[in-house]
């Protein structure tokens, strides 16, 4: 059974829904998701790889945009601010995210081809150098 239908068209631009919004009218916050959603979503897929992860970043770029909106300045348009806040989101998670090694990976990078050569001292020998020495005279 499909969900309910909302109509967008009660906020048919960018101003509008920006003043329900204020208003905290709860259509507004709906129509705010379903216009943006899949921009965000689009955007933190691209920059993620993860669906989990893209996720994850669609509902903290939309708890952190209506933490921010009452600070909104309205230089840019509500996308923008919004797509902004995404990548954002999703490069934060990158930078979180650990390095992925596998054992696997450690034990190829370990063979004893791979592995840098001791340096050979090369301590100068005085008997050496005494010869050295002498024959160059």
């Amino acid at each position: 059974m499909p969900g309910p239908v909302f109509d967008l068209s009660i906020y048919a631009d960018e101003d509008t829904l920006l003043a329900g919004l204020r208003r905290h009218d709860p259509d507004a916050c709906t129509c705010l998701v379903k216009r943006f959603a899949p921009l965000v979503y689009t955007r933190a897929l691209r920059l993620v790889g993860d669906p989990d992860d893209a996720e994850s970043v669609l509902q903290t770029t939309f708890m952190k945009v209506c933490d921010a909106l009452p600070g909104f300045d309205e230089l840019s348009s509500l996308g923008t601010w919004i797509y902004r806040i995404a990548t954002n989101e999703g490069l934060m998670l990158l930078r979180q995210r650990k390095p992925r090694i596998s054992l696997d990976d450690i034990v190829e990078l370990v063979q004893p081809d791979n592995l840098a050569q001791p340096h050979q001292s090369r301590a100068i020998d005085p008997g050496h150098a005494a010869i050295n020495g002498e024959l160059r005279i």
